[in-house]
């Protein structure tokens, strides 16, 4: 038997035990199946050294404190499938579970709309200066046929609101790039972790 379907027969059987407790029983034994292949034996003999899967799980799930014949009564089946009491639990507590999820969800979306809203409104300010300088600059010119001093001044807001708004938008540009590689790095590198 190789160790990958020991270990596995190891997992199935010690489903009764904690995820905790079963983990340093899983890893214990392959470390075991390790060190034996290591001195030259194959992996077959040195997991045959360690008995069949049945002896290993009773001899630990007895250590353990736990009656063997009731190994899977109240833990998950051996196939995977989740038993009927956590299915009852799921159910009976979905109004509050599902009530909490979209409660999150929606959470989540107002945030995600309100610093869209907000980057809008910014954005709008910005080219509002922008165009309106623009303008203001351009009619200073038909004022100063009219007025001098008003004509000047229109000009001088003009360059300013004009100035000011082009330098808002271009900090915005740098500042949203900025923000674009770093979400695009973060999801990278989780995806790395996943796997």
């Amino acid at each position: 038997m190789k160790k990958k379907e020991f270990l596995k027969k190891l997992k199935k059987g010690l489903a009764a035990m904690g995820g905790y407790e079963r983990q340093r029983v899983l890893d214990y034994y392959d470390e075991m199946i390790s060190d034996r292949i290591e001195t030259g034996k194959t992996e077959e003999e040195a997991v045959a050294e360690l008995g069949s899967p049945e002896y290993v799980i009773e001899k630990t799930l007895i250590e353990a404190g736990i009656d063997p014949s009731q190994k899977q009564a109240f833990f998950k089946e051996p196939d995977g499938k989740i038993k009927t009491v956590w299915l009852v639990v799921l159910i009976a507590g979905a109004p509050l579970w599902l009530g909490l999820a979209c409660g999150l969800f929606g959470l989540a979306v107002g945030l995600f709309c309100a610093v869209i809203g907000i980057a809008a409104g910014v954005i709008s300010a910005c080219l509002g200066m922008v165009f309106g300088g623009f303008g203001m600059f351009v009619y200073g010119f038909y004022e100063l046929f009219q007025s001098v001093g008003s004509g000047l001044m229109c000009i001088g807001g003009g360059l300013v609101a004009f100035s000011l708004g082009a330098f808002l938008c271009l900090g915005i540009w740098v500042l949203s790039k900025k923000a674009f590689i770093k979400i695009k790095s973060i999801i990278k590198s989780r995806r790395k972790i996943r796997q």
